[in-house]
C-alpha cells in the first residue's frame, strides 16, 4: 500500500478540516457544539512518540483485532499511534477514528490515568473490565455523541408534505431514540461487570477543544432554532427520557395486538366472508392498527409533557384510537 508521507501536524490538519465538513452545511444541533480546535489538534499530534502509517500502520491494527481491524489503534506501551488508511485521503470516518485515538495519546499524555491503569491496559486485557471501562470513558463517548450529531441533522428538517400519522409517529419516535442513544453516552461507557465511567468533558475541551455535551444540544433545540417539535422534545427530555426506551416496544406491541384482535373477528366470522373480503377487511384494519400505535404512543408523551405533546402533530391534534 503506497501512502502519502505527512507529517503528525499535516494529518493533524487533515483532520481537522475533515472534522469541519460533517457541519458544512451547518445543521443546528453542530451550531451547539464545537468538533475541535485546529491548533489544539496540531499540538496533540506530537504527543504519540510516532505516527505510523503505510505497511506497519496497517500490519499493527491487523495484529490487534484479525477479524475486525480498526482503522486506527493506539499502542499504550509505545505510545505510537498507527494508521491503516492513507492520511492524504482522511475523509471524515479516517478523522473520527484518528481523533479517538489521539485523545488517548492525550490522555497518556497528561498522565490522565494513573500507573496500573496503564499497565492494565497495555496487558490487553479483556473489554469487560472496570480498567477496560475507565479507558474508553472519552475516546469512545466522543464516537457514540459524534454519532448522534451526524444522525440529527436529518430530524432538523420538516417532514415531507403530504406526511401522514405515521410518518409523524416515526419521526418522533427517531428522535427520541437519537436523544436517548446521546443521553446513554453521557451516562458512562457501559461494560460488563464494570461500573460506568461518564466522559469528562474538561478533558475533551483542553486536550482538543472537543465540546460536544448533550446538554448543550437540548439547550439549543429548546430555543426552537429546528423548529417546534425538537423544541418541545428537548424542552422536556427529563420527563421523555424515562418512558424512551419504552416507547418503540409500545408501538409495535399495540399495533401487532390490534391486529390480533381483527384476526380473531374475521375467524369469527365463518364462512359469512370470503377470503377476498376477509383479506380486504384486514388490509384495510393495518391503517387502523398503525393509527392505534400511533395514538397509544402520543398517550403517553401527553401523560408525561402535558398538552404540549399535541403540538408534535399535525393541525395540533392528537391521534385518537380508532373504534373495532
Amino acid at each position: 500500500m503506497t501512502v502519502a508521507t505527512l507529517t503528525p501536524k499535516d494529518m493533524a490538519k487533515k483532520a481537522f478540516a475533515a472534522m469541519s465538513m460533517l457541519s458544512a452545511p451547518p445543521a443546528e444541533c453542530m451550531r451547539a457544539v464545537t468538533l475541535g480546535d485546529s491548533s489544539k489538534f496540531e499540538a496533540a499530534a506530537g504527543f504519540p512518540a510516532k505516527i505510523v502509517t503505510g505497511k506497519d500502520g496497517e500490519a499493527f491494527c491487523k495484529k490487534r483485532n484479525p477479524k475486525n481491524p480498526p482503522n486506527a489503534c493506539y499502542d499504550w506501551s509505545t505510545k505510537k499511534l498507527y494508521v491503516r488508511f492513507d492520511p492524504a485521503k482522511m475523509d471524515g470516518g479516517g478523522a473520527a477514528t484518528f481523533v479517538h485515538e489521539l485523545i488517548h495519546a492525550c490522555e497518556q499524555h497528561s498522565n490522565s490515568y494513573p500507573t496500573p491503569i496503564i499497565d492494565a491496559i497495555t496487558a490487553l486485557l479483556p473489554n469487560n473490565t472496570p480498567e477496560r471501562a475507565m479507558l474508553e470513558r472519552n475516546a469512545t463517548y466522543f464516537d457514540r455523541a459524534l454519532n448522534q450529531l451526524k444522525a440529527l441533522p436529518a430530524y432538523e428538517k420538516p417532514l415531507p408534505a403530504g406526511a401522514d400519522i405515521f410518518d409523524t409517529t416515526r419521526r418522533i419516535l427517531d428522535i427520541i431514540a437519537a436523544f436517548q442513544a446521546y443521553d446513554l453516552a453521557e451516562q458512562g461507557f457501559l461494560i460488563d461487570k464494570a461500573p460506568p465511567y461518564p466522559p469528562n468533558h474538561k478533558d475533551l475541551k483542553d486536550f482538543l477543544g472537543i465540546d460536544i455535551a448533550f446538554e448543550r444540544v437540548l439547550q439549543h433545540y429548546a430555543t426552537g432554532a429546528a423548529g417546534e417539535r425538537l423544541a418541545i422534545l428537548a424542552g422536556h427530555w427529563k420527563e421523555i427520557a424515562p418512558i424512551a426506551p419504552a416507547l418503540e416496544g409500545l408501538y409495535e406491541k399495540t399495533e401487532r395486538a390490534y391486529m390480533k384482535t381483527v384476526d380473531a373477528w374475521l375467524a369469527a366470522q365463518g364462512p359469512g366472508l370470503s377470503a377476498a373480503e376477509k383479506k380486504e377487511h384486514r388490509n384495510a384494519k393495518e391503517e387502523e392498527a398503525i393509527l392505534a400505535a400511533a395514538a397509544q404512543v402520543a398517550e403517553y408523551l401527553e401523560m408525561v409533557i402535558g398538552p404540549e405533546a399535541a403540538k408534535l402533530y399535525p393541525g395540533g391534534q392528537l391521534p385518537r384510537k380508532p373504534g373495532f
